[in-house]
């Protein structure tokens, strides 16, 4: 049984700080460095296959910049390293996180025809204004090629839910800088703009959402994630979602454990679907909230053909739609009945909760489960010493078979994987 510390952890902060953290919108944006310097990047696509090229377009205080690429997996493996590229500070539009950054592009690479899929971490590395060095990290995906992968699982990014999440710029689906006041989230986000910080690499210390802290009765929540965040300089959304928290941990340990594992993102599943074909069992993991209709149709497609989906993910909750070849995101979320232009037109594409009986389609009719009927566990006021684990009720279903999974056990309980925002679904106990 995991004994878990009464008291928050102390990261530094006044009371007052503690609240600006939770309630304040603070996010990364261009300058934000100020004397000191700053470097970012974004490439103009989530993913590429072998033989594919990728433009990084590059902000920087300094003349040049030297960059490393490794492949995130269960070991580090670098593939290309180059000093010296020439670049420049590149203008940004305030509303960045709508419509994208527009820098052009500083430096252009071959895929290698022998990268295995995978996550590929880009740190670029500058001189600071100061002479100190400055850096940033980037991701970008290695798809597979097309072709049968006997052997092998397909891991799905939750892509949408990163690009949802990403607070650089100063917008995204939840708090943003749009609206007569600046203070409305954005309905729109692109993909073009650099991930925020976390979102790629974090230090071990980094807390998740769930809280480990057994907090006495009547405790005033406290979130040590967003005190972390706001003491350290990361974004507030970084435990949210993003390659850091989530899906990184699954591929490495599905590596580690000798499985085949290849990567692909959802909008590739978007606009690829076929890519699924290759593979015998297609694999979810993280925080996976946003998908469009064309996700879904893929995966249910795919099943029907004989495919198996595994699902160790939570919080199946929003649908949305990609515009301008995949660029831009949309979800206009609690404001889609009054703003979405989907409600004058075929309002099954509607960017609202997959729930909505307007829409037609709920999400348990591709994973089993939704988020309306789940969401919030183990942290803030949301039964924060609550039960850290799957409760098992069903042992003799086959999913269990030959794994000694007994009634009433907790599935994953030491390491606290039932926790922040899950699925669910209304079910009665009989006999």
């Amino acid at each position: 049984m995991t004994r878990l510390p009464t008291e928050f952890p102390d990261f530094g902060l006044t009371p007052e700080q503690r609240r600006e953290a939770v309630r304040g919108h603070y996010y990364e944006w261009p300058g934000m460095d100020g004397a000191r310097g700053e470097i970012w990047c974004y490439s103009d696509r989530f993913s590429y296959r072998p033989g594919e090229t990728v433009a990084l377009h590059v902000s920087v205080t300094a003349p040049q910049f030297g960059m490393k690429i490794v492949r995130d997996g269960a070991a580090e493996t670098q593939v290309f390293e180059k000093a010296g590229i020439a670049a420049r500070w590149q203008e940004t539009p305030d509303q960045c996180s709508v419509e994208g950054c527009g820098w052009d592009a500083s430096f252009e690479f071959r895929v290698g025809d022998d990268w295995p899929s995978g996550a590929y971490r880009v740190t670029l590395t500058a001189e600071g204004r100061n002479g100190t060095p400055i850096q940033s990290h980037h991701l970008f995906i290695v798809t597979p090629l097309p072709g049968r992968k006997p052997g092998r699982l397909l891991q799905v990014a939750a892509t949408g839910t990163w690009l949802a999440y990403n607070t650089w710029g100063g917008s995204n689906h939840y708090q943003g800088i749009t609206g007569p006041n600046r203070d409305q989230y954005a309905t729109m986000v692109s993909t073009q703009r650099p991930w925020c910080r976390g979102f790629v690499v974090l230090p071990k210390e980094a807390p998740r959402v769930p809280l480990e802290v057994a907090v006495p009765p009547k405790t005033v929540p406290r979130y040590p994630h967003m005190e972390w965040a706001f003491a350290t300089g990361h974004s507030k959304k970084y435990a949210s979602s993003g390659w850091a928290s989530y899906d990184s941990h699954f591929f490495r340990f599905a590596e580690r454990a000798g499985y085949a594992v290849d990567l692909t993102s959802q909008h590739e599943l978007h606009f690829s679907p076929d890519i699924l074909d290759g593979y015998d069992c297609v694999v979810f993991v993280g925080h996976d909230e946003y998908w469009t209709w064309e996700m879904r149709d893929a995966v249910d497609a795919y099943v029907e053909r004989g495919g198996h989906a595994a699902r160790f993910a939570g919080n199946f909750m929003w649908q949305t739609r990609l515009e301008d070849e995949g660029r831009r995101q949309v979800c206009y979320k609690y404001r889609a009945r009054a703003e979405d232009p989907a409600y004058r037109g075929d309002v099954t594409r509607a960017t609202n909760s997959w729930e909505a009986p307007e829409i037609g389609r709920p999400g348990s009719a591709t994973f089993g489960l939704n988020a309306t009927r789940g969401v919030y566990a183990g942290w803030g006021g949301c039964a924060p010493r609550g039960v850290r684990g799957f409760p098992v009720y069903r042992p003799e279903h086959w999913a269990f078979g030959g794994t000694g999974i007994y009634y009433g056990d907790l599935l994953g309980a030491d390491s606290h994987v039932y926790g922040y925002e899950v699925d669910g679904l209304d079910f009665e106990i009989r006999g």
